[in-house]
């Protein structure tokens, strides 16, 4: 059963994060789909936009695409999204060491 947070407080910007199926990297929710880079995320800005998006989520578990999905609360500065916590600062700047090059499956984003 998918656990979904919606939790949120007045006024919070948020994005919605899991971790991909196929090889567990951290995924934000685009517009176009997930994305291993977090300014490739939707940032949140209301009840509204957080339940759209979180039932396009659930249609992503259900496809066995992700899992461990909720939302997180940003900031966006200067259009950069920044997230409020530590824990999500760290999940937002992983690191993945990539096995082979020519792996198309591997989308993602080297922070050093």
């Amino acid at each position: 059963m998918a656990n979904l947070s919606t939790k949120r407080t007045k006024d919070t910007t948020n994005v919605i994060t899991a971790n991909r199926l196929t090889d567990g990297v951290v995924v934000f929710l685009g517009e176009m789909g997930w994305t291993a880079d977090l300014q490739g995320a939707v940032a949140l800005p209301d009840a509204e936009m957080l339940e759209l998006y979180m039932d396009i989520a659930k249609n992503s578990i259900a496809r066995q695409e992700v899992v461990a999905v909720y939302e997180f609360a940003v900031e966006v500065r200067d259009n950069v999204i920044v997230p409020v916590s530590a824990r999500e600062l760290i999940r937002a700047g992983h690191t993945m060491l990539i096995t082979d090059p020519n792996n198309k499956d591997y989308n993602v984003s080297i922070y050093q």
